[in-house]
């Protein structure tokens, strides 16, 4: 940007990159477009879309997928068949609420094997992804007692770990500022149904589950580094 008498200032936004197998997204913007741009990705992709950067699960930011606008969540795993989402408010529209206690959203809904125009992706993408495209089609919703900072998808279970769905009287903010440690869900991938679950002296950071060799690692945001074995 240049102005008379002013030197010049380079604009820049900080942000996560996508990629679709073929280029490198920065919100719903090419970064290295084709000539022509392809009018859309052969699939849809998952995008960063805003406030990746903000922990407070503001219901306007979170990620998306390019071709399939309606799936949104503050945390979002998948395989080539199904997504798993979790978020605080059930609408992404600006008048939405959430009351603390009254669980977190977590839900499946099938992954669309053929994507939308990206033109349409572009109209609806900063409406906050698209009220007017084609609702996915959701196989279960539920309501977890846990604010899902971290999430793992494994062969035969979904795991959803975070902050305690809780107030104490005497202490509003404990849970919260995650003085009353974290939780980790087993939930069932079929049913949304919780199978088991773990105590946590410290909520997770943000994407903080891994497995490997057949443990599950939880990176606690007390800077520990917790393992659970998977095998009887």
């Amino acid at each position: 940007m240049h102005r008379p008498g002013r030197p010049d200032l380079t604009a820049g936004e900080y942000h996560i990159l996508v990629s679709d197998g073929k280029t490198v997204y920065l919100q719903s913007k090419p970064l290295f477009p084709g000539k022509p741009l392809s009018p859309a990705p052969q699939r849809p992709f998952l995008l960063a879309t805003g406030g990746m950067l903000d922990g407070s699960m503001f219901n306007r930011f979170g990620w998306a997928f390019v071709g399939a606008c309606k799936i949104t969540g503050s945390n979002i795993v998948h395989d080539d068949r199904r997504i798993y989402a979790a978020k605080a408010a059930a609408s992404m529209h600006r008048s939405s609420t959430f009351q603390v206690t009254s669980g977190y959203l977590l839900m499946e809904a099938e992954l669309p094997q053929t994507s939308e125009p990206f033109a349409l992706f572009e109209k609806t993408a900063f409406s906050y992804l698209g009220y007017r495209t084609t609702r996915p089609k959701f196989k279960w919703r539920s309501k977890i007692p846990v604010r899902g900072q971290a999430m793992l998808l494994t062969s035969n279970a979904l795991l959803v770990s975070g902050l305690p769905d809780e107030i104490s009287p005497k202490d509003p903010y404990a849970a919260l500022q995650g003085r009353k440690g974290g939780r980790l869900l087993i939930v069932d991938r079929n049913t949304g149904k919780i199978r088991g679950e773990k105590l946590l002296d410290s909520p997770p950071v943000w994407d903080g589950l891994s497995m490997a060799s057949g443990r599950i690692f939880v990176a606690q945001s007390n800077g520990t580094l917790v393992c659970f074995n998977t095998q009887p």
